[in-house]
C-alpha cells in the first residue's frame, strides 16, 4: 500500500485508535500520536523522534496474547490493570517500508465482559445450591412420605390374608391397596423429573446377562399387566450375544415407561408383548432392539409427534397422554444418555409398537456373586422403624421363613458374626443410627466367614433416588427395594436368591 505520510495521519483522525510509525529497516521513529504516550507512559523515554523504537514493538509483542490472528491481539499490562487492543502493520509510504503499531483503549470492554463472566459464576452457583437444595428437599419428602406409606399399605396387605374379601372390609383394602400404589407413583414421578431437571443422567455401565435381564423384567412387569386385566407375553429373538456392558437401572427403567404407557393405551382384554433381537453384530459391539407392542386404541401421526416432542401439544393437559408424554420424555432422556434411538408406529384403532435400539459394548467376563450353599431360610431384617419391620417379618414369616429381626446396622454385623454368617438373606434399611445399612454391609462383606461374601443383602428403603441405589450396589448389596415394598416382588426375588436353581 503506497500513501503519503499526511495522506496516513489523516486516515486514522477521528477513530479512537493511538499509533506508533517507524521504518521497517532501521526501526527508526516516524511518527508518534499523542494519546499513544498517554496510553503508555512507561514507555515514554523509549519512544524518542529520529531513534530506534524496537524495544517497543518487542515490550509490546512480549506483554501480548494473541486470540484473533498474528496481526491482532491483546495487549495486558499490571500496575495499574489495563488492556488495549494492539494491531501491527506493513507497508510503504512514501516509498519507504514501514511498520504501524495501532493501540486502543478496551479496558472497559474488557471489564464488562469480565463483570458478565462473574455474574454468570455467580448466577450458575445459584442455580446449583438450589438444584442441591431442591433435591434435599425431594429426598426428605420421599423417605417422610414412604415410610407412613409403607406401614399403611403393609398393613392392609396383611389384613386382606385375614378379613373376608367379598364384603365391605375387602372393597375397603382393596382402595387402600389401589391408593398407596397411586401414591407411590406420584413420588416416582416427581424424583424422576428432579433427576431430570437436575443434572444429566449419569450412567455406570456393569456387564449384563441379557437373558438373565429379561427373565427379571418380565417378573417385575407381568403382574403389573395381568392386574390390568391383559395378557402379557415375553420372548427372545435372534440372540448371539449372551452378555454385554449396561446400566441395567437405566434399561429396566426405559422399558418399564414404554410398558406403562401400552398398558394406558390398552383396555382391559388387550395384549402387550416385550421382544427383544440381535440385530447387528460389528466389532466389538452388539445391537439390541427392544419392541414393546400393544393392540390398543393406537395413536394419530400428532399424537406421535406431540409424544416425540417434535409437535404441539393435540389436546389440553388433562388428557391422558399427558402422562404418556412424561414417561417417553423420562424414558428419550436415559436412552440419550446410553446412545440408544427411539421410534414409534401407530394407528388408531389398531395399537402401537414402539422400538428402542442400543449398541452395547459385548462383556467377556462377569463375575458375580454366587451364593455357594444355603444352609437354611433363615432371614435377617434389619429396620430402626418398627412397624415397617414388623410387616417385613410378617411377609416373611407367612411365606414360610424364619426370621430374624435387628434394629440398627451394628446389632445386624453383631447377630451375622455370632451366628457366623447362619442367614440365607438379609433386607437392610439404608438409613439407621448407630450404624446404616451402606456401612452395615460393607462390614458383613468384610468378616471372615463362609457366607459373609455371598449372602445376598437387599437394600429395603425409602430412599429411591438413583444416586441411593448406585450407593447400595457399590456397598455389596445385590437389590434396591423402595419402599413401600411390593410383597409379590419380594417373595419373587428372595424365592430366586435363596434357590436360584428353581
Amino acid at each position: 500500500m503506497e500513501m503519503k505520510d499526511e495522506m496516513f495521519r489523516e486516515l486514522l483522525e477521528g477513530t479512537g485508535m493511538q499509533y506508533l510509525l517507524c521504518e521497517a529497516g532501521s526501526y527508526e521513529l516516524v511518527y508518534v500520536s499523542p494519546g499513544f504516550l498517554k496510553l503508555l507512559p512507561e514507555l515514554r523515554d523509549r519512544i524518542v523522534p529520529g531513534y530506534s523504537v524496537k524495544y517497543v514493538l518487542d515490550y509490546v509483542e512480549a506483554h501480548s496474547d494473541k486470540e484473533r490472528s498474528v496481526e491482532q491481539s491483546v495487549l495486558r499490562l499490571t500496575e495499574p490493570e489495563r488492556f488495549y487492543g494492539v494491531s501491527r502493520k506493513s507497508f510503504t509510504v512514501g516509498g519507504i517500508p514501514m511498520i504501524a503499531l495501532y493501540v486502543l483503549n478496551i479496558e472497559a470492554e474488557i471489564r464488562r465482559e469480565r463483570a458478565k463472566k462473574e455474574e454468570l459464576a455467580r448466577n450458575v452457583e445459584e442455580i446449583r445450591k438450589v438444584s442441591e437444595a431442591k433435591t434435599l428437599l425431594m429426598t426428605r419428602i420421599s423417605r417422610d412420605i414412604r415410610t407412613p406409606l409403607a406401614t399403611i399399605t403393609g398393613f392392609a396387605e396383611l389384613l386382606r390374608e385375614e378379613v373376608d374379601l367379598s364384603g365391605p372390609a375387602g372393597e375397603y383394602l382393596s382402595s387402600i391397596a389401589a391408593s398407596g400404589e397411586r401414591a407411590k407413583r406420584v413420588i416416582d414421578e416427581m424424583l424422576e423429573i428432579q433427576r431430570i431437571e437436575g443434572k444429566a443422567v449419569q450412567l455406570s455401565p456393569d456387564p449384563l446377562e441379557v437373558r438373565s435381564f429379561v427373565r427379571r423384567i418380565e417378573t417385575v412387569l407381568r403382574p403389573r399387566v395381568q392386574e390390568k386385566g391383559l395378557h402379557f407375553s415375553c420372548g427372545v429373538r435372534n440372540l448371539i450375544t449372551q452378555k454385554v456392558k449396561a446400566d441395567r437401572a437405566a434399561l429396566e427403567l426405559v422399558i418399564t415407561k414404554l410398558v406403562r404407557n401400552a398398558l394406558t393405551c390398552t383396555p382391559k382384554g388387550g395384549a402387550i408383548e416385550l421382544s427383544i433381537s440381535e440385530n447387528v453384530r460389528r466389532g466389538e459391539m452388539a445391537t439390541l432392539t427392544f419392541t414393546v407392542s400393544d393392540n390398543g386404541i393406537g395413536m394419530s401421526r400428532e399424537r406421535i409427534d406431540e409424544i416425540l416432542g417434535k409437535g404441539p401439544i393435540v389436546k389440553p393437559e388433562q388428557d391422558f397422554a399427558a402422562g404418556i408424554r412424561l414417561d417417553t420424555e423420562i424414558a428419550r432422556s436415559y436412552i440419550k444418555a446410553m446412545g440408544g434411538t427411539m421410534s414409534i408406529e401407530s394407528e388408531e384403532g389398531r395399537g402401537t409398537k414402539a422400538q428402542v435400539t442400543f449398541a452395547f459394548p459385548i462383556a467377556y467376563e462377569r463375575k458375580d456373586r454366587v451364593q455357594e450353599g444355603v444352609v437354611n431360610s433363615r432371614i435377617m431384617v434389619v429396620d430402626d422403624h418398627e412397624l415397617s419391620r414388623t410387616i417385613a417379618a410378617k411377609m416373611l414369616t407367612r411365606a414360610g421363613y424364619e426370621v430374624e429381626m435387628c434394629e440398627d446396622g451394628a446389632e445386624a454385623v453383631k447377630r451375622f458374626s455370632l451366628e457366623q454368617g447362619n442367614f440365607a438373606l438379609v433386607l437392610m434399611d439404608i438409613r439407621m443410627p448407630v450404624m446404616d445399612g451402606l456401612e452395615a454391609a460393607r462390614a458383613i462383606r468384610n468378616l471372615e466367614l463362609p457366607n459373609a461374601g455371598n449372602v445376598p443383602i437387599f437394600a429395603m428403603t425409602a430412599s429411591a433416588f438413583e444416586e441411593d441405589i448406585r450407593q447400595s450396589l457399590d456397598a455389596g448389596m445385590n437389590e434396591h427395594l423402595s419402599k413401600p415394598i411390593n410383597p409379590r416382588n419380594l417373595y419373587e426375588l428372595v424365592e430366586k436368591y435363596i434357590h436360584p436353581g428353581k
